[in-house]
Formats: C-alpha cells, structure tokens, sequence
C-alpha cells in the first residue's frame, strides 16, 4: 500500500543545493557526485555500453572510457591493480568491463600505467575469448606498437603448452557486436611471437596455416588438438567419451552428439566444470540426463551446494541461471525443459552462498528499494534477465537473509509496503518487485519514514540509481541530519547501493558515516559489515 508523507516546511527541496559540493544530475535535482575510484568502480561491475534511462548509448560509452581515464589519471598504477583485483578476484558479472578498462589503461598516456596494464594483460585476459576482446578494443584507442605486439606474444609464449593447445581449440574466435571478429591466427599474425620450443611452434603452424599435425600423430602435449581434430567428423559416441575422459571440452564435441545422452553423462562422470555445467542445466534436463532423484541430478546439486567449486562464481551468474531454469526455455531457441525443483532449490541456495558472507552484525537495518521507472529500464552488467529493480531486490534479500534485526520496503515518490521475508526465495522477491511500477523517485522517503514513525535505525540502506526527481521534497542527506538529532543516533549510517552505472550519489561524501558501494559486487556483505560495525 503506497503512502504519502507531509513535506517539512522550511527545508531545502532537491531541485536546490544544500551545499557547494552538490552537482545537477540526469533529472535536474541535485545529488552528489562520486569520486574517481567509485566511478572505476560502478563501472567494472555495472557498466555497460547501452543506453540508461538518461543516457542515450553514445554518451553512456563517453562515460565510460571518461570514467576509467579519472581514475587512471588521479590513482595510475593503483588503477590499474583495482582492474586487475576485480577481474581476478571474480567481483564483477562480466570480465568484459575489466578488459575494457585494461584496454584504456594500455593506451594511457603515462608510459608506466602503459605499460603496467600490458605486463599484466594475462592475468584479466586469461582465455581466449578475453584476448580477442582486448585486441577489438585496444585496436579502437591506439596503435599495434612495439610493446602491445611483445605483451600479445607473451600471452602465448609464457602459457603451459597443454593448456594453449586447449586454448585454441577451446576459443578459436571472438567477435565483438559491431566489430571484426579476432582469432589467434590474427592475433599471432599481428605479435608474431618467436620461439626454439618445438611444440609451441607447432602450435603456431597448426594455427596459422591448418597443419594438421595432429590428425595421425598422438604427440606428447598436443593429445587436445589430437583429439579435437578427430572429433570433427566423428560419429563414434565411444570415441567421445574417450575424448571427455582425455579431458575434451564440450565446444569439441560434434553437435549431432549433442543430443546423445550417454555424452553428457560422461562429461557429468568426469567432472563438469562447474560454469559449463550451470550453462547446461536446461539442456541436460530437456533430453532427460537430469531427472527428479538421479545421479546425475545429485551430482548437479551436490556441485551446486560445494562453496568450494562456486568460488569464483559470480551471483549474477546463478540469479540469472535460476531465473531461466525456472522459466522452462531459453531466451533464444526452441529448447524446453520441465524444471526439477532439486535444482531449483540448490541454484537458490547457490546465489545466496555465492555472495562473500559475513556473520551477521545485529545492528537495526533499513532497507529500501528503488522501484521507480528509471530503476525498470535497463539491465544489469549486460544481463537481459535482470534489470536494476530485479537486483535491488535480490541484494536486501541477501541482507535479510544474514541480518537478524531488517525491515524492508520499496519506494518512489511514494512510500510501499513490502515486508522481505528471510526465508522468501530470490525469485518471488524479485516477482513482487518487478510488478511495482511508480514514475518519479523522492529518495528521502525511507528515512522521512524512519523520523515519523520514531525508528532505532543503524544503518539506512538505499538501492538505488540515485536519480532522485521529486522536486518539492528534501534532500536525503538533509533528512538524515534530522533523524540523528531526533533520535539522537549522531552515528546512523546512510549506505548507498549503487545499482546504475552514472556519477551520482545520495552521500554527503564529506561524512564519515555514508559510504557509496556497488551493487553485485561480489564484497559488498563484507564492506557493509565492516562499515556498519566501524571497522573501517
């Protein structure tokens, strides 16, 4: 039930500034703009190259290489470690933005940060794909000079040879969306890396002019290219489980084979990883490789349930898995599936366990959602499943389900009641919330609300785009500084949940009790808690 609330008199209203600091954001109501760092930030692990619901594509692109180069400019190589730390440490939705932001940092100005970026070019690009990625980017921001060639020839040179002759064969080609495709006959072309190892250079012939030297020769090193030539007109589903129990990627096995239930249940016996096997589920459950109360059903879900094997695995990753499964078909195709409810149940558990959690800090919570139309518009981190209210809801769901003491509701220009029910699944959350839609957002609301219902609030968290536009209200920040001396709480916190990728906040970035934080980020129950409790 949405509700009004009566404006204070005498107080400053969002379309003017409380202080010299403030900026004008999309909407034309001021806020607050985030530092060089947060902007890195916001934008590894939410950017994206489509337009907001501000923003045109072209101008959002501008602020993205705009918002990488601040920080690059301000912080130089620690920039460039933030780059590598966020790819490394798994902390983003997609490796893409990562890549991107190296990609800058390759064609900075200051030959260090240059040349820092380059020296470390295997640790974000460590697949194929990543490479041909970086090489479409950087080609649009500088030169092939001498150093770019030898950081793209060490990428070959200094990996093991068995894992670049899976590398190859695994991720031939890449192409991003309006560009040439690269592959690694173009890149080796354009590095032209030198060797005396033997196997390395037959590598780069296999590569560069389809020598199959592999085809008759089972070669010490080589057996992944071996096997991936034999499987291109194999016919033999023996031969491929030979090659699954070899260690065969599934992009090497025929498509015709695809369908053969005995294939996928070799490569469930052998160990799926743990991303291929979360790619497939919808796959595996339609030609009934998974079934209620099967091994390979257990397997899956006892894979689901290791913290071990989810490290490195991104929430997003299993939010937008559980979201699909749950639906029966994909997004592109005719392929259908009736979910199991084991899995089902073991994706949710997943996602939750995916996040970095901490033990519960047993301070008050306000959590608030944005659901107003901006935060409707677009998708998170390129996942079209997932829009910025879908996330919102998901993260105070996390945050319900480790904190104790919570209340939660949703907001715009009006105040909703939505209560987060800990033991409420991720998927009806986020159902609830997609089915609020509001206009304009006054973003002072969750704490007017805690002033006038005289609320014990440790911490407000807001989840939000921060595009607040609701002229003839106050500011947040204005609102909190009353809540405190009403309350006469002086160390409640104001966290702001950074849920689009713009430069705006609702904190006072000059009060050490708000912190602007980044939604998704894999940190983010870590960095609250430790800024909740005061450790910072």
């Amino acid at each position: 039930m949405a509700k009004n609330f009566t404006i204070p008199k005498n107080k400053t209203p969002q379309s003017e500034k409380i202080d010299n600091i403030q900026v004008v954001n999309s909407c034309g109501c001021y806020v607050y703009s985030v530092n060089s760092m947060d902007k890195l930030h916001r934008f590894l692990v939410l950017g994206s190259t489509e337009a907001t619901y501000y923003a045109s594509s072209s101008s959002q692109i501008k602020y993205n290489k705009e918002s990488v180069l601040d920080s690059l400019n301000e912080h130089g190589i620690n920039a460039v470690d933030e780059i590598i730390s966020y790819s490394v440490e798994g902390r983003i939705p997609k490796n893409d933005t990562a890549i991107f932001a190296l990609a800058v940092a390759a064609s900075h100005s200051d030959i260090s940060v240059r040349q820092y970026a380059l020296d470390n070019l295997s640790k974000v690009c460590r697949i194929g794909t990543h490479l041909f990625t970086f090489l479409t980017y950087v080609k649009n921001l500088r030169g092939f000079g001498r150093s770019l060639k030898k950081a793209v020839a060490n990428w070959y040179l200094s990996m093991p040879v068995d894992k670049l002759a899976m590398q190859i064969c695994k991720y031939q080609s890449r192409r991003v969306e309006g560009c040439l495709p690269w592959s690694h006959r173009d890149s080796l072309r354009v590095s032209h890396p030198k060797t005396d190892d033997d196997l390395r250079n037959k590598i780069f012939k296999y590569i560069t002019h389809n020598d199959d030297i592999s085809v008759d020769d089972y070669i010490e090193g080589l057996q992944y290219i071996y096997y991936h030539e034999k499987l291109k007109n194999c016919t033999d589903v023996n031969f491929v489980i030979r090659a699954i129990n070899f260690g065969i990627s599934r992009e090497s096995i025929p498509t015709n084979l695809l369908n053969d239930v005995k294939v996928w249940q070799a490569m469930l016996d052998k160990g799926m990883p743990i991303t291929a096997m979360i790619r497939n589920l919808g796959k595996m459950t339609s030609i009934n490789v998974l079934q209620p109360l099967n091994k390979y059903t257990k397997i899956v879900t006892k894979a689901l349930h290791d913290k071990k094997k989810l490290k490195g695995i991104h929430p997003l990753t299993l939010l937008v898995a559980l979201l699909t499964y749950k639906t029966g078909h994909g997004v592109k195709g005719d392929l259908c599936w009736k979910p199991i409810t084991e899995i089902l149940n073991a994706l949710d558990t997943a996602v939750y366990e995916s996040f970095n959690n901490v033990a519960p800090t047993n301070k008050n919570f306000l959590l608030a959602i944005d659901v107003s139309g901006s935060m409707g518009w677009e998708h998170i981190a390129g996942c079209e499943a997932m829009t910025p209210r879908d996330g919102a809801a998901a993260l105070a769901l996390t945050i319900a389900r480790t904190e104790p003491h919570y209340m939660t509701f949703a907001f715009a220009n009006k105040f909703i009641e939505f209560n987060i029910d800990k033991n409420a699944t991720f998927e009806s959350v986020i159902k609830t919330t997609g089915n609020m839609h509001m206009s304009s957002t006054d973003c002072s609301i969750p704490i007017e609300y805690a002033i006038e219902h005289k609320l014990d609030v440790d911490a407000f968290v807001i989840l939000t785009d921060s595009e607040t536009n609701h002229w003839t209200s106050r500011h947040p920040m204005e609102a909190l500084r009353d809540y405190r001396a009403e309350m006469n709480k002086p160390n409640s916190k104001l966290v702001v949940v950074a849920m689009e990728n713009n430069p705006f906040t609702l904190a006072d970035p000059n009060d050490k009790n708000c912190l602007d934080v980044v939604g998704f980020d894999t940190n983010f129950h870590n960095v609250l808690s430790d800024f909740v409790l005061d450790k910072f």
